[in-house]
């Protein structure tokens, strides 16, 4: 199944589109509204978080996940923590310098850092109920060698519940 079959399927429409520039006649339009590791990679979260509230429904809800704590997120960190242990044994030249960017880089953590700013944000969108929670995001070895790492990780992963984590609200 590709995402469009199973869509079909529940009766939903996927669709794609500029987060920060949604289509101006969804708005209003949908009842469950679902950005994906979205919201932390564009240049204007804020003007995504307008947008997901604008094309929402009333009455419906909308559903964000960025990257949390970089202490908390080794999958992600694991390339850039090998480098710099490297390049700090003198085992790979450090990177040439490169021109300052026009736009200043900002870590794809900036917005996990702070939950009570990430959810400021979301209110200021329009939003109202928002919590917010972490899942934790690591790719543990396989235990003895009896169970392959990426199962557990899935089983682990999925198997968390709401109920089951400490939900932050305000």
């Amino acid at each position: 199944h590709n995402a469009r079959e199973a869509a079909a399927e529940a009766a939903a429409v996927v669709v794609e589109g500029d987060a920060q520039a949604l289509n101006a006649a969804w708005t209003n339009r949908f009842d469950r509204v679902i950005a994906n590791l979205v919201v932390h990679i564009v240049p204007d979260p804020d003007r995504a978080l307008g947008e997901l509230h604008r094309v929402c429904a009333p009455g419906g809800c909308a559903g964000f996940t960025v990257w949390g704590r970089r202490a908390e997120s080794p999958l992600f960190t694991l390339l850039e923590g090998v480098l710099k242990r490297l390049r700090d044994e003198g085992a790979i030249p450090a990177p040439a310098a490169a021109p300052a960017p026009a736009v200043p880089r900002r870590s794809q953590f900036h917005l996990g850092q702070d939950d009570p700013a990430l959810r400021d944000r979301a209110r200021a969108a329009g939003f109202v109920d928002v919590v917010s929670w972490h899942v934790p995001c690591a790719w543990p070895r396989g235990v003895g060698g009896a169970r392959p790492a990426g199962r557990h990780f899935a089983e682990s992963w999925l198997g968390s519940q709401l109920s089951s984590l400490q939900l932050r609200a305000t």
